[in-house]
């Protein structure tokens, strides 16, 4: 017997203007928060963005809300300024919110707190890692770990990292590197409630052996009946890009397809590059339902920049 699959209930994205500039609307008015402190531009961006993709949603009774998220730079930014502050006056000049606020993780948990989610709560890394907290919130779904899952991909990357990454073998032909943040809100597909799309499967491959055609067919292998046209297409690579949001490019192109009223049907979604594998996830978009039907109440993607 298949798995039913995965329901996107909403969805949303923010990206930066096209010259890097993140603007307030797009960030929670809060600067601090009580057990935190100062927060960081990534948390504000993705605490906005998790607020108005549940917007609206009806809590479950034990309200096993969780959130994966994937990440590429993280909060590298303030681990560096930890760094440069201790080397340069000293540790005792270290704000204590820095710590809380450094780790590649902290931005998961900054958002669980500030929006009240109990379930599980993860962060991975990488390039593709963005795709990968999708994959793995539907896994936490089908083990019966959550009843509903927020995940999707964020990168704010500094001056200084966005100049490494240029200089990476993998990334120095890629466009404009920009910060962005792309969530999901997923259930499973048995539930019932109104969707956006359904998760239909995913897939792995080495990057040395990627056969598009192999990728998409493993991923769909549990999808019934066998489709009669092949899915759309999405091959987000460094270098392919006219605007890279790094682990958040593939989330903010999905969202674009699920809130676009011309994209219904099967669609692929494969990551590949700067990293040994490709990762490949297909998604069956409900034509059906419109933006604003079971979407997020401001899903404004493409009023922040140019698409990728």
């Amino acid at each position: 017997m298949t798995h039913p699959g995965f329901a996107i209930r909403r969805s949303i994205a923010f990206r930066s203007e096209s010259d890097g500039a993140i603007g307030e609307w797009i960030l929670c008015p809060e600067r601090r928060a009580p057990k935190v402190g100062v927060l960081t531009t990534q948390a504000r961006l993705v605490v906005e963005a998790a607020r108005r993709c549940l917007a609206g949603v009806e809590r479950p009774v034990d309200d096993t809300i969780g959130i994966s998220l994937g990440t590429l730079c993280g909060a590298n930014d303030v681990a560096e300024r930890c760094l440069q502050t201790a080397h340069a006056t000293g540790i005792a000049d270290v704000s204590a919110s820095w710590y809380a606020t450094g780790l590649p993780n902290s931005t998961g948990g900054v958002v669980a707190s500030m929006a009240g989610l109990r379930g599980p709560n993860l962060t991975l890394l990488g390039y593709q890692a963005g795709l990968d907290a999708i994959i793995m919130a539907c896994r936490i779904l089908r083990a019966g770990g959550a009843q509903c899952m927020l995940a999707g991909g964020f990168d704010v990357p500094g001056n200084g990292e966005i100049a490494r990454l240029r200089n990476a073998p993998l990334l120095g032909n890629t466009g404009a590197i920009l910060a962005g943040v792309g969530l999901v809100l997923l259930t499973n597909q048995k539930d019932g409630a109104n969707h956006l799309a359904t998760v239909v499967g995913w897939s792995y491959r080495d990057s040395e052996d990627t056969d598009h055609d192999e990728l998409i067919d493993s991923a769909i292998r549990t999808l019934q009946p066998t489709p009669s046209s092949p899915p759309v297409r999405h091959i987000l690579s460094p270098g392919l890009c006219r605007h890279e949001y790094l682990a958040a490019t593939c989330p903010i192109r999905l969202v674009e397809a699920l809130t676009a009223s011309d994209e219904s049907g099967l669609h692929a979604f494969i990551v590949e590059g700067h990293g040994p594998r490709s990762v490949c996830l297909v998604v069956d978009i409900d034509g059906n339902i419109r933006r604003g039907d079971a979407g997020a109440d401001d899903n404004r993607a493409d009023d922040a920049g140019d698409p990728p």
